[in-house]
C-alpha cells in the first residue's frame, strides 16, 4: 500500500493554505491513501483555501482518495477547499474532497464539475464519515458506484457511509449542506436502499437496527437531481435525502440563515454567483505564465508564445506587441486555458510581446538581429559541444560558461563545464567558455 499527495504524501500537525494544484495526473495499480493535496492529514492538521483542478486520478486498487487528501483523522480541519473537474476513479471510499474522515470537520467546501467513480462508498464531499463533522459543503458533479459490498451499496451527494453511533447521541454531524447533479448506478449493479441525495449508508441500514438517523439537520438538494435516474422529492432537511429546492429558493440570504458567509478569507469564504455560490478564491488568476520571456530571432524567422492561465479563462486576454515594425503578431489562438501567439520577426530591432489577463502581465522581450558571420566553429578538441538529447552545452573541464544575445547581451552564467539550454529561452547564443590555463573557447547556439 502507498499514500501519495501532490504536495505530500502526510501531514501531521501541519497547517496547509493557499495551495492551488491544476493539471495534476495521478494514476497506478498500489491500494492505499491517495489526495491531491496530502494523500493523510492528521493530528490537528489544517488545510484551508485548498484546491485541486482540472486533474485527474485513476488509482483502480485503492480505498481512501479525495481530490484535497485521501484520510483525514485526529481533529484535523479542512477549510475552504474546493474541487473543480477533477475526475477520481478508484476501488472505494471517494470523496470529491475527502475519502475518509475519522474524527474530524470538513466545511465550506465546494466541489463543482467532477465525476466520482468507485466500487462502493462514494460521497460528493465525504467517501466513509467517522465522527466528522460536514458543513457547509456544496456538491454538483456525478456519482457513479460498480458492486456491492458485503453492507450493499453506499453512495450520497454529501457522504457515501456514516459509521454508526450506538450511544444514541442526537448531536448533527452533517449540515447545511447542499448537493446538486446526479448519483448513478454502473450498469449490472444491483439497487438498494442506501444510495441517497444526502447520506448513503447510516444506522438505519444496520441489520436488525431500528434507530433513526438523528445526526442529520438542514441539508438541501436542488430539484431534479437525480439518483438512479429518479429525481427524488423531499421536504425533509434531515433525512439521508434533504429537502428538496430550487436554486433560487437556496439564494444568499437563505444560505446566510445556514450560517454560510460572504467574503474573502477562509473563515467567510464564500462568493455569490448568479447562480450557487462558489469560494472566494474560485474563477479568479492564481497564476499566468509564458513559454519565453526573452527571444532572439533574425529577420523573417517565425515562432509562437504560449501563455497558460491557471483559475480563470484565457478568452479574455489580451496581446500586443511594443514594435509592430520589429515583431507582429500574426495570429492568436485562444482558448479557456491558454493564448497560443504566432510571431514573426520583420527588421532588426527590439519589441516587447505583452499578454495581460485580469490586470497581470506576461512579458517577453525579442531581439531581432543579423547574425554578422558568427562562425560555426568550436575550439580545439572540440572543447565545446552540445550534449545530444539532453538540452546542454558542455565544455569538458571548464571554469565557468556564459551565454549571451546576438547584441552582446548577457544571458545567462554557469560555474563548471555544463550550460543548460533550458535558461536561455529560444533563440540564438553565444556561449563562452573559461579554462584553468586562462583559454577561451566559443560557439553558438541555437535553441528551438
Amino acid at each position: 500500500n502507498s499514500t501519495v499527495g501532490v504536495l505530500a504524501a502526510s501531514a501531521v500537525g501541519d497547517t496547509i493554505k493557499n495551495v492551488h494544484v491544476f493539471d495534476a495526473d495521478i494514476e497506478g495499480e498500489a491500494g492505499g491513501m491517495i489526495g491531491g493535496i496530502v494523500g493523510q492529514a492528521s493530528l490537528e492538521t489544517s488545510l484551508s483555501s485548498v484546491s485541486l483542478n482540472n486533474s485527474d486520478i485513476d488509482a483502480p486498487q485503492a480505498n481512501s482518495v479525495g481530490a484535497i487528501a485521501g484520510d483525514i483523522r485526529t481533529s484535523t480541519v479542512i477549510a475552504a477547499a474546493a474541487a473543480n473537474n477533477v475526475n477520481i476513479n478508484a476501488q472505494q471510499t471517494v470523496g470529491g474532497i475527502v475519502g475518509a474522515a475519522m474524527q474530524s470537520t470538513v466545511k465550506d467546501a465546494h466541489v463543482s464539475g467532477t465525476t466520482l467513480a468507485a466500487d462502493n462508498t462514494v460521497g460528493g464531499i465525504l467517501g466513509s464519515n467517522n465522527s466528522s463533522n460536514v458543513d457547509k459543503c456544496m456538491f454538483d458533479g456525478t456519482i457513479t458506484v460498480k458492486e456491492a459490498m458485503w453492507d450493499g451499496l453506499s453512495a450520497g451527494g454529501i457522504v457515501g457511509s456514516l459509521a454508526p453511533d450506538w450511544t444514541g447521541k442526537a448531536t448533527p454531524l452533517v449540515t447545511s449542506n447542499v448537493a446538486k447533479g446526479e448519483i448513478a448506478l454502473a450498469e449490472g449493479a444491483e439497487s438498494d436502499a442506501t444510495i441517497h441525495r444526502i447520506v448513503g449508508r447510516t444506522i438505519e441500514n444496520e441489520e436488525d437496527c431500528t434507530d433513526k438517523e438523528l445526526r442529520l439537520a438542514n441539508n438541501f438538494a436542488v430539484n431534479g437531481m437525480k439518483v438512479n435516474g429518479v429525481a427524488v422529492e423531499s421536504d425533509d432537511a434531515a433525512t439521508v435525502e434533504g429537502k428538496t429546492a430550487t436554486e433560487a429558493e437556496l439564494n444568499k440570504a437563505a444560505l446566510e440563515a445556514l450560517g454560510y458567509a460572504y467574503g474573502t478569507t477562509d473563515q467567510a469564504p464564500w462568493k455569490e454567483t448568479s447562480a450557487l455560490p462558489v469560494l472566494y478564491f474560485e474563477n479568479s488568476l492564481k497564476a499566468f505564465t509564458l513559454s519565453s520571456t526573452q527571444l532572439t530571432l533574425k529577420p523573417n524567422d517565425e515562432c509562437e508564445l504560449v501563455a497558460n492561465s491557471y483559475g480563470a479563462s484565457a478568452l479574455n486576454a489580451d496581446v500586443e506587441s511594443t514594435n509592430d515594425e520589429v515583431v507582429e503578431i500574426t495570429s492568436t489562438d485562444t482558448d479557456e486555458e491558454s493564448v497560443i501567439i504566432a510571431l514573426k520577426a520583420k527588421k532588426e530591432g527590439k519589441a516587447t510581446i505583452n499578454v495581460t489577463l485580469d490586470n497581470v502581465i506576461v512579458a517577453c522581450e525579442v531581439t531581432v538581429a543579423v547574425l554578422n558571420g558568427i562562425n560555426e566553429t568550436v575550439a580545439d578538441n572540440n572543447a565545446l559541444a552540445i550534449v545530444p538529447g539532453n538540452g546542454i552545452v558542455k565544455a569538458e573541464d571548464a571554469l565557468s560558461m556564459a551565454a549571451f544575445a546576438l547584441d552582446g547581451r548577457y544571458v545567462a552564467r554557469a560555474n563548471g563545464e555544463l550550460l543548460k539550454t533550458s535558461e536561455l529561452g529560444k533563440g540564438v547564443f553565444v556561449v563562452v567558455a573559461n579554462f584553468k590555463d586562462g583559454k577561451k573557447a566559443t560557439a553558438k547556439v541555437i535553441v528551438k
